[in-house]
């Protein structure tokens, strides 16, 4: 082959590259990267390494979600006739205690919305809409005590009030931020929060991101990696930002549109050992309700894989001391874990 030929081809195939990056990665006017995916196809099948979680002397509905504080796996059951929350050493899975009263007395719950962990205080904190209280539980009381009842932490607006709360300290949470722009006929609009506990004030944050109709934000925030996840399940799209509340990149999907259809995508993120971790459909809902996948962005929203777990998904947890994600599923199992040595 001619010499001059091969460098023009060379060329050629050096310029559709450099075209290729331009199209799915791009920078706008205020500098942050906005990464257009074409494809998600870098898909690990992990159901033969899924091992089910014997759940011993309590029984869970199937709504039972996860959550990973500290050293305990704490999961939640919003339609249990008794005790609402359930704490096991994340460890062995042993059962230490149950706390959370139904009802709607004085310290009772009569709606569980959310848990969240304050690291420094070992303290459980529940959000219960019913009451439109914050309540405070003390670990080691929860563990010791089985009549153990918590304290009113703080009162939340009715019209205006944060949701899955991602904590701090009592002077800053990023969570969902529900405000009820119509009475009649009801409608809320969720986007980005920030909620400080001791005053109750609840602030909307606005960054450069499309304006989504309906707004349904699902929020996750991490001060040990320094980002704020933002994402819906009624568009494919993911913004990152930092904890200066400055965006870094909104990631769009393959099935990325303006307006919302009729398909579920993305039903949380979490973060694990410096990756974002984002569970999601993108089935019909006429089909199928639950997730099965859980894909791998860098902090910075570059695409790494998607772990295909085989079951239908309702929740996960991530356990970095243990190596480890926590399923609740809709499916033959209800409860398990993956190890994540090799994987991740």
């Amino acid at each position: 082959m001619p010499p001059k030929y091969c460098i023009m081809k060379y060329i050629t195939n050096l310029f559709i590259a450099v075209l290729c990056c331009m199209v799915y990665t791009c920078t706008n006017q205020q500098g942050q990267v906005d990464r257009h995916l074409s494809k998600r196809n870098k898909i690990v099948y992990v159901k033969d390494k899924i091992k089910g979680i014997p759940i011993e002397d309590v029984l869970i509905g199937k709504n039972g979600y996860p959550y990973i504080f500290d050293n305990y796996l704490i999961i939640k059951d919003p339609r249990a006739i008794d005790k609402l929350i359930n704490v096991f050493d994340a460890k062995t899975f042993k059962l230490l205690g149950r706390t959370g009263d139904l009802g709607q007395g004085p310290k009772e719950i009569s709606m569980l919305m959310d848990l969240f962990w304050n690291n420094e205080k070992k303290e459980l904190y529940a959000i219960d809409t019913g009451s439109q209280n914050i309540y405070s539980f003390n670990i080691d009381s929860v563990t010791d005590n089985p009549n153990y009842q918590p304290d009113i932490k703080q009162k939340i607006n009715s019209g205006s009030c944060p949701l899955e709360i991602n904590y701090v300290n009592d002077t800053l949470s990023y969570c969902q931020a529900a405000n009820k722009v119509s009475s009649k006929p009801v409608i809320w609009e969720v986007r980005l929060g920030k909620y400080n506990m001791i005053t109750g004030d609840l602030k909307v944050i606005k960054y450069d991101g499309p304006d989504m109709n309906p707004k349904r934000a699902r929020v996750s925030a991490s001060e040990k990696y320094k980002r704020i996840v933002v994402c819906s399940n009624r568009f494919d799209i993911m913004s990152i930002l930092d904890f200066n509340e400055k965006l870094i990149c909104n990631v769009y999907g393959p099935n990325w549109k303006k307006q919302a259809d009729d398909i579920d995508h993305y039903k949380t993120t979490l973060f694990y050992n410096g990756k974002i971790l984002a569970l999601y459909s993108g089935n019909r809902q006429s089909e199928q309700m639950y997730p099965t996948q859980v894909i791998i962005y860098s902090l910075n929203g570059e695409y790494i894989k998607t772990l295909d777990v085989g079951y239908q998904i309702g929740a996960v947890a991530a356990d970095e001391q243990n190596h480890r994600l926590i399923f609740s599923f809709d499916d033959d199992i209800q409860f398990g874990y993956l190890d994540l040595d090799g994987i991740l």
